[in-house]
């Protein structure tokens, strides 16, 4: 069973609501006002790295999936064509809970 524990408005509020709820899965954008998803999966990573973070955008270009999985984004997907896979690999994750 998913069960959302919040959601924001923008980089600040998510990496807030991420550090106080503690969520099994974030999703986050890549691009975001307040701070980048990217700078809010580094923060989410070194604070509860157990946290699985899927980053999504518009903007894939291999220079932006390279710097996700660098920074330790557990699956990066363009939301043009792979979003969808959101939902088979949270159905994967449920299934290994």
């Amino acid at each position: 069973r998913v069960q959302v524990v919040g959601e924001s408005g923008d980089g600040i509020e998510a990496l807030q609501v991420i550090l106080a709820q503690r969520p099994d899965v974030a999703i986050l954008d890549i691009q975001m006002p307040g701070a980048s998803g990217v700078q809010v999966l580094r923060e989410v990573k070194r604070a509860i790295p157990e946290t699985i973070v899927i980053m999504v955008t518009n903007a894939s270009s291999p220079e932006y999936r390279t710097c996700c999985l660098d920074a330790r984004a557990d699956f990066f997907f363009d939301k043009a064509d792979e979003f969808e896979m959101i939902r088979d690999i949270m159905r994967d994750l449920l299934i290994r809970a």
